[in-house]
This record gives structure tokens, C-alpha cells and sequence, in this order.
């Protein structure tokens, strides 16, 4: 099979938009579940006063930070899925295209209850 020019730039183009998806996924999938653990541990308090209320809250705000930090990695893997889902080479087969469209399920419903479990141990606190 000979390929044209075009065609082997768009394939080069669709296998770097496969490799970084991977890299991107491989490391937020680590992200993920430090901050997933971090999130269902229970408060607890060494004593029950304001400053250590204080203490647990600033605790919680730095771990809203690196969530909110972590937004536009989200974001672009959200962005690459896209665009492999309506690239014809990356997405041959349904097989591929289901297997994309998982990966963007599982990553939106971790996210979505990551964010939803920070404001409830805000509100816990």
C-alpha cells in the first residue's frame, strides 16, 4: 500500500494525538487517585477548636487548588478525544471508537465526583 504525502502527514499527525492522550491519561490517572484517596479520608481533629478548624480548611484549600490546578490537563485530554473521535484513522472501528468514548465516561464521571467530593468536605469541615 502507498500512501501519499498528505496521508502519512495526517497518520504522523493522529499517532501524536494518540501519544500525548496516552501520556496526558497516564499521569492524571495517577493524579486521580492520590487526590480520589485524599478525598475519602474523614477529617479528623487533634482537638476541637478554631485554629485547628482553621488548619483543617486550609488543608482542604490547598487540595481545591491542585484540583482546580488540574482542570486544563482534564480539559485537554477531553479536547484529544474529541478530535480522535472524528479522525477516521484513529477511530477505524467501532472497537477504537468505543474505547475512546470510555476513556472520556470514566474520565468525566472521576472528575465530576472529584469535585463534587471536594465541596462536600469543604462544607464537612
Amino acid at each position: 500500500m502507498v500512501f501519499s504525502h498528505k496521508q502519512v502527514k495526517k497518520l504522523k499527525e493522529t499517532f501524536a494525538f494518540i501519544q500525548q492522550l496516552d501520556k496526558n491519561m497516564s499521569n492524571l490517572r495517577t493524579w486521580l487517585a492520590r487526590i480520589e484517596s485524599e478525598l475519602s479520608k474523614p477529617v479528623v481533629y487533634d482537638v476541637c477548636d478554631n485554629q485547628e478548624i482553621q488548619k483543617r480548611l486550609a488543608e482542604q484549600q490547598d487540595l481545591q487548588r491542585d484540583i482546580e490546578q488540574h482542570s486544563a490537563g482534564v480539559e485537554s485530554v477531553f479536547n484529544i478525544c474529541d478530535v480522535l473521535l472524528h479522525d477516521s484513522d484513529a477511530c477505524a472501528n467501532e472497537t477504537e471508537c468505543d474505547s475512546i468514548q470510555q476513556t472520556t465516561r470514566s474520565l468525566d464521571r472521576r472528575w465530576r465526583n472529584i469535585c463534587a467530593m471536594s465541596m462536600e468536605r469543604r462544607m464537612k469541615i
